[in-house]
């Protein structure tokens, strides 16, 4: 436990490297203490299994959590102790499944995988795969936008050179949970303008970092990667969209050939756990607002930049919204029906958060 304990604060710190040397440890002295119990009870050896399947998937070893964690299973445990054991199963099998089992990607492609009671082999809830798809293309625009060194659009599409340079194509489904590729780029030989653009793998490579680095709740070192604010608030909430729901969704997995070497991600943290940076931070002149309701109208002039928002009660609140925030956040909600947290200074209240209701 304490060897756990340290790699968590590893991880946390953004030493990776060392969490994983560490989980090791925690995982070789889990499985030493279980081979010397002696007529262990049902519930002893329950919770035993249960730590070291998760120790074993935090170390990669994605066979061995399932080994671990269906022994369990097997043993008939109390109920609450299953339900965890049938967690980390079925993580470890949605580990499996990044491996791409096979599947070789271009240096160009990224893979992404679904997995929850919304998935089944090779069909999905087309709301849950659509809103992610969108989401991760609008996530590798904006960065391809701001590796070119572009000010940070705050309105309307792309510019064409940019459509054409990533040209995105998608693969169809594969059984694998739920899993497709994305293929960027075009196979011309040049584009107009393309030279100013960055390398397509660099672009997916930070994407993937992004990813990492929300899942294992080390945001604020993104300011290293992406120093301009509104690019960094716009990565974050829409990282936050690609979340699992944790209730139809529970992973959303990524899958890369990488600059370095192949990567994978299996995104487990749930879009309820992340906050953009500004949603807990208040001055004593300025206090959190929760509003719930139907956004019916939204103004993205720069001078404007608020929506409006009809509670049940037919009351309607003005809401101020981050211009990095209006496009690629706040619009696909039109018409939804949302909760929105906010900061509330004097009579301006501005959005810090929005998610469907």
């Amino acid at each position: 436990m304490d060897l756990a304990f340290l790699a968590d604060r590893s991880r946390a710190a953004g030493n990776l490297d060392e969490a994983r040397r560490l989980y090791r440890r925690a995982l070789e002295s889990e499985l030493t203490a279980l081979d010397a119990l002696k007529n262990p009870t049902p519930l002893t050896l329950a919770v035993m299994r249960r730590s070291a399947a998760w120790l074993a998937l935090e170390c990669d070893d994605t066979r061995l959590s399932e080994q671990i964690a269906s022994a369990g299973l097997a043993e008939d445990p109390p109920p609450e102790i299953a339900d965890e054991l049938r967690e980390v199963w079925e993580q470890a099998n949605f580990g499996r499944h990044l491996h791409s089992r096979g599947l070789v990607l271009d240096d160009n492609e990224i893979e992404m995988t679904l997995s929850g009671p919304g998935v089944g082999s090779g069909i999905t809830e087309w709301p849950a795969y659509r809103a992610r798809m969108d989401d991760t293309l609008k996530m590798l625009t904006r960065i391809t936008e701001r590796r070119a060194e572009r000010p940070f659009r705050h309105n309307g599409p792309p510019d064409a050179t940019i459509r054409n340079y990533l040209n995105p194509h998608v693969s169809l489904p594969r059984a694998a949970s739920f899993s497709v590729s994305i293929r960027l780029g075009s196979r011309q030989s040049h584009i107009p303008g393309a030279l100013s653009l960055p390398e397509i793998p660099e672009v997916i490579d930070d994407f993937m970092t992004i990813v990492e680095k929300v899942n294992a709740s080390v945001e604020h070192q993104l300011e290293e990667l992406i120093p301009n604010e509104s690019y960094r608030r716009n990565a974050l909430e829409l990282a936050k969209q690609i979340a699992p729901d944790g209730t139809r969704i529970k992973q959303v997995g990524f899958t890369t050939h990488g600059v370095e070497g192949p990567r994978k991600v299996g995104f487990i943290r749930s879009k309820k756990d992340v906050h953009s940076s500004a949603a807990n931070q208040s001055s004593p002149e300025e206090h959190i607002v929760l509003i719930s309701g139907t956004l019916l109208f939204a103004d993205a002039r720069s001078r404007s930049n608020e929506i409006r928002i009809v509670s049940a009660d037919d009351a309607e609140h003005k809401v101020k919204v981050l211009p990095e925030m209006m496009d690629d956040i706040v619009r696909p909600l039109w018409h939804s029906e949302v909760l929105v947290r906010a900061v509330k200074r004097g009579k301006t209240v501005t959005l810090t958060e929005i998610d469907r209701a």
